[in-house]
């Protein structure tokens, strides 16, 4: 029980830390969006940056699936900005 409870509290930070690195990444883009970064146009950094970002939550909910009980991951899941 008690390693469920640190489990999902785990997976909570886990999943806050993506959304702030993905909002982090998109507002120095933004930033930087008045030049070509390195000769790619900036909505394709914005394209990239959305990419990590799902796949990076996928992963997450791939992980609450594995380490905790299917009710928890159900209750993980449905968190808002989760699933």
């Amino acid at each position: 029980m008690k390693r469920q409870k640190l489990a999902f509290e785990g997976l909570v930070e886990l999943a806050a830390y993506n959304r702030s690195e993905h909002a982090r990444l998109h507002a120095a883009i933004l930033a930087e969006s008045g030049r070509r970064l390195a000769g790619i146009a900036p909505s394709t950094v914005f394209n990239v940056n959305r990419e990590l970002y799902s796949s990076n939550s996928a992963l997450v909910l791939a992980l609450a699936d594995l380490l905790l009980d299917p009710a928890r991951a159900d209750d993980f899941a449905s968190l808002p900005g989760i699933g």
